[in-house]
């Protein structure tokens, strides 16, 4: 069963109007996966946006020698984002390290509601931007040698 709106605490919701997020939880299926699955793979369209509801994953990007860990993320993160929007592949992994619960929305009718809401975007730039700032500050790292820590990413929920 779907918690209410008010529970409903994600980087995406956060920066919605309820009626738009309403019309979104509308839309979800939760899935919970134990520890160890591949929910999201690199170069495989998954079809869905992807919500963190509980638990905790790693999003990896697949290199020669196996794969590259990028960061930890909880609740509240919003997975697939790009891929939906852009009509991309994904490209990057992520595998659940606990139990984990995810809300799926379909990429279709998340777009729909996109196409209709178009005061979307504005939260989806805040998202992405968020995610390249992310990748950014780790390109950075590398470029100067220094150790790079895993950061966990959540909603300030």
């Amino acid at each position: 069963m779907k918690s209410d709106l008010g529970q409903r605490c994600n980087e995406l919701y956060d920066a919605l109007p309820p009626e738009i997020r309403q019309k979104l939880i509308a839309h979800e299926t939760e899935t919970t996966f134990p520890a160890g699955t591949l929910i999201i793979k690199a170069g495989v369209q998954s079809g869905n946006l992807i919500i963190i509801t509980s638990g905790l994953v790693e999003i990896s990007l697949p290199v020669a020698q196996g794969a590259f860990s990028l960061v930890l993320a909880r609740t509240g993160k919003v997975l697939g984002l790009r891929s939906v929007v852009a009509g991309d592949l994904p490209d990057t992994d992520v595998t659940t390290l606990e139990a984990s619960t995810v809300a799926m929305i379909p990429e279709k009718e998340f777009i729909h509601i996109l196409h209709q809401h178009p005061q979307m975007y504005g939260a989806i730039a805040r998202v992405l931007s968020t995610d390249l700032k992310m990748a950014d500050k780790l390109l950075r790292q590398l470029a100067h040698g220094t150790s790079v820590k895993r950061k966990l990413l959540a909603a300030s929920c």
